[in-house]
């Protein structure tokens, strides 16, 4: 009887791991062996004056860059920019000396 309890716990956990695999793909956020693909900026890196999205080519994942004001640091519009780095998205955050609009700094 112990081995019968044994086997349904077994089964009851590889059904649930699958369930979620599955549902991790099907959402674009599985971290259970998928492979996420190469990474994609669609402003061809750190380029604080176009706006771009940085995703991966297996996953639905985007970032897009945006603008913002960062208070108490002089009070300037910055730029948060996504970019690809190492295979991996990264971001950096620059200001913009004539302001900044619809995800870019303006030249």
């Amino acid at each position: 009887m112990e081995k019968r309890n044994l086997y349904v716990i077994v089964a009851v956990v590889l059904i649930a791991g699958l369930a979620l695999s599955f549902y991790g793909n099907y959402t674009g956020n599985s971290t259970l062996g998928t492979d996420k693909g190469k990474c994609l900026d669609s402003d061809d890196g750190n380029d604080k004056f176009i706006k771009g999205t940085a995703s991966y080519e297996n996953r639905n994942y985007k970032l897009t860059d945006y603008c913002y004001t960062r208070s108490g640091y002089g009070d300037k519009n910055r730029v948060k920019e996504y970019f690809c780095f190492g295979g991996e998205i990264d971001a950096d955050e620059h200001i913009c000396e004539n302001n900044c609009k619809d995800g870019a700094c303006i030249k």
